[in-house]
């Protein structure tokens, strides 16, 4: 048989022999287990401040709705202007601070051990963000929408135009935004007061939510290239297991495994030529 026909079948043997050592050995080899784990919540009165925040903000929505539909005596949408204001501020603070939860864990694989330190934030959906972004912004807008028509109501010349529930809201969109087309203006002391804190709560309004959205996109990409880091290591640690235990790689001899292979093919070489050799019957006497 030609020598390049013997040493494409060493190889092939070769491979063979490899990947039947790695099989072996993956079998072999006990499957990750964690031993141990630990939850280190990281600034949880932040985060129950938030949320009772959040349910104060939601109920003073409806209560700045209802305002504008019965027209309460008192300027009670103050509250949820005032509420929702501290609901971003707090947003705010818990995304920058790294609010969340620790967890360390520890695995054991075979006769090692090693350790993995992973952060969960307390906000891991973006759906629950941008609900709360916009339950803080509608709720502004509402709010100060219910402050103008209780402005109006109190004397009809504190606006240079009539408002009603419409115009209210459109008027304090507009406000909120600080677009200003002219149509409705503040006459009034009190009345331009109470717009220029809402021009001013707008911008501080839109730079946090900026702050926000920014820093929790950066954190969660990060945490997500770390746990895919953790991952990758994960698995390299138990392909260095598997090589050690089969002995392949740095951690074989490369000689010996030809030499097996060499064997392999030898054999089969001769279990080929005595199967084609014919057997001669013995000639009679």
């Amino acid at each position: 048989m030609p020598a390049e026909n013997t040493n494409a079948e060493i190889l092939r043997e070769f491979a063979h022999i490899v990947a039947e050592r790695y099989v072996t050995a993956d079998r072999e080899l006990p499957a990750k287990q964690k031993v141990s784990g630990l939850s280190i919540p990281l600034n949880k009165g932040l985060m129950k401040a938030r949320r009772w925040c959040s349910v104060a903000a939601s109920g003073a929505v409806v209560i700045s709705i209802l305002d504008l539909i019965w027209a309460f005596p008192v300027p009670v949408s103050a509250i949820t202007v005032a509420c929702c204001e501290l609901l971003l501020v707090l947003l705010l603070v818990e995304t920058v601070t790294l609010t969340g939860e620790k967890q360390e864990s520890e695995f054991r694989m075979g006769n090692e051990y090693s350790r993995e330190l992973v952060f969960h934030p307390s906000i891991r959906s973006v759906t629950f963000l941008t609900a709360i972004l916009l339950l803080g912004t509608l709720g502004m807008t509402l709010g100060f929408a219910g402050m103008h028509y209780w402005l109006y109501r109190q004397g009809t010349g504190n606006y240079s135009a009539r408002l009603d529930v419409f115009s209210s809201v459109y008027y304090s969109i507009v406000t909120f935004a600080t677009i200003g087309y002219g149509d409705i203006l503040p006459m009034s002391s009190l009345a331009r007061i109470v717009t220029t804190i809402q021009i001013l709560l707008s911008w501080s309004s839109t730079a946090l939510v900026l702050s926000v959205i920014i820093p929790w996109i950066t954190t969660n990409h990060q945490q997500r290239i770390a746990r895919l880091l953790s991952r990758q290591e994960s698995r390299m640690n138990r392909t260095e297991q598997i090589m050690k235990k089969a002995g392949l790689g740095v951690y074989g001899d490369v000689d010996e495994i030809t030499a097996e292979a060499k064997r392999r093919v030898q054999a089969r070489h001769l279990e080929t030529k005595s199967k084609k050799t014919p057997i001669r019957p013995k000639a009679k006497p």
